[in-house]
């Protein structure tokens, strides 16, 4: 079975996905060898930015960037740019 993503309260992001892969509810199951075909297309380079742009991060080729695995550590920041503590509350 395919590796398995969930894209919660975002049905925009569902539809984009459609025509390409399984979708169970809100959980989107890529086929194999598809992630890495998508990741090849991406425009380079990518940077991560951070509040303090000193701190930027240029992701490019052969270059590992270990963000934390359960969200962000302090902040988090919404695409219409509103600030909020971060949790590991569900909502």
């Amino acid at each position: 079975m395919p590796i398995g993503v969930n894209f919660v309260n975002n049905p925009a992001a569902l539809e984009l996905w459609r025509n390409a892969c399984e979708i169970e509810g809100e959980r989107v199951r890529i086929p194999r060898g598809l992630a890495p075909q998508l990741c090849a297309t991406a425009a380079t380079p990518i940077y991560a930015t951070c509040r303090n742009p000193a701190r930027n991060v240029v992701v490019a080729a052969r270059i590992w960037l270990w963000p934390p695995s359960n969200g962000p550590p302090f902040r988090a920041i919404d695409a219409k740019g509103a600030a909020a503590y971060a949790t590991m509350e569900i909502s």
